[in-house]
């Protein structure tokens, strides 16, 4: 992403944008410590509309009724949200925060009555993000629009400290954002819709085509779908690596050799090919739960056990194109890496 992802997300934090769509991606910058992620966010947040500054060990409470109450811009440093129950609710809650109608739902105690009300919280806004790796959770993580820190060099005219100017500066760029906004607010409702690319995720789609719509320049448009063509490439490059994209893999190789798809003989497959990669034993029942739960396959009981019917191959195909694998030639059969499975 270059200068244009920065211009971008100024302009996702203004309430025009918000006006635009229903939905908004969330600028999220990811690099190691002396990086320049927190002076991003200190410098960028300080331009945002309401800008709310807050760290990943900020808890849960505090934070949706902030956003509730001034509906700003999130800013949120060291953001590397650990497995605990309180962050795994702050995930959620960034996971709802980027669409409106899903507001965060609370019982309020009623002072000296003992009663609870309960009270709707919005969370819907735009949001900056700094982490040193990727979220866990991948709905999260495919919300995020992404700049890498630290892949050049320091420029001569950044100081290592903010000079005592900074907040004054900061206020007069804001004043004429908001002036820029007062005099764009109209143009920005009546901007046009326009029409969504199917050749990419349709979570990305979400996410651009709001930008897109308050981008009127011909040449900026295409640099933006082009960001997202690429992230397109890189989220199925990343599934590629699956454990579902294997198994995916041995199916096609199944139906290639004119083979049942029995959940026994993906699994065999499967481990012959990945066995050593894993720590933990690929069985069976593991191979099964991942082809219901995570592929979406309903397997059927057949003579040799679980297999995938005839009528889920169509969806094995759209699995195909999600996960990054070249589909099925029909010709090719098992070879001396890949043994007959034992079926029963």
């Amino acid at each position: 992403m270059n200068n244009l992802g920065y211009v971008i997300g100024l302009r996702n934090a203004t309430p025009a944008y918000s006006n635009l769509a229903g939905e908004l991606p969330y600028l999220r910058l990811r690099g190691e410590p002396g990086s320049g992620k927190t002076r991003f966010m200190l410098t960028v947040g300080s331009l945002c509309y309401k800008p709310i500054f807050a760290s990943g060990a900020s808890t849960v409470s505090p934070l949706f009724r902030i956003l509730d109450s001034f509906r700003g811009t999130l800013v949120i440093d060291e953001g590397d949200f650990r497995l605990s129950d309180e962050q795994a609710e702050i995930v959620k809650i960034l996971n709802n925060g980027n669409a409106k109608g899903f507001p965060v739902l609370r019982s309020e105690a009623t002072a000296n009555r003992g009663e609870f009300n309960p009270r709707a919280y919005e969370v819907y806004g735009p949001k900056l993000i700094a982490t040193r790796g990727f979220f866990k959770d991948r709905a999260l993580e495919s919300r995020c629009l992404t700049e890498e820190t630290g892949g050049r060099p320091l420029r001569d005219d950044i100081p290592i400290s903010l000079p005592a100017s900074f907040k004054d500066e900061a206020q007069s760029l804001r004043n004429k954002l908001l002036l820029y906004r007062f005099r764009n607010l109209k143009a920005g409702q009546q901007s046009e819709v326009l029409a969504a690319d199917l050749t990419i995720e349709p979570r990305l789609n979400q996410i651009f085509l709001p930008l897109l719509s308050v981008v009127s320049d011909a040449k900026d448009r295409e640099e933006l779908r082009a960001l997202a063509r690429r992230y397109h490439g890189e989220m199925v490059n990343e599934r590629g690596m699956d454990l579902e994209a294997q198994v995916l893999e041995c199916i096609r190789d199944l139906r290639d050799s004119g083979r049942p798809l029995a959940i026994k003989g993906i699994a065999s497959w499967l481990v012959d090919r990945h066995g050593d990669e894993y720590e933990r034993k690929l069985t069976t029942k593991w191979i099964g739960n991942v082809i219901r739960r995570k592929l979406q396959l309903r397997p059927v009981r057949g003579s040799a056990g679980y297999l995938i019917p005839p009528e889920e191959l169509p969806k094995v195909d759209r699995l195909y194109e999600r996960y990054g694998i070249p589909s099925g030639t029909g010709e090719a059969g098992p070879t001396a890496a890949t043994p007959e499975p034992d079926f029963p």
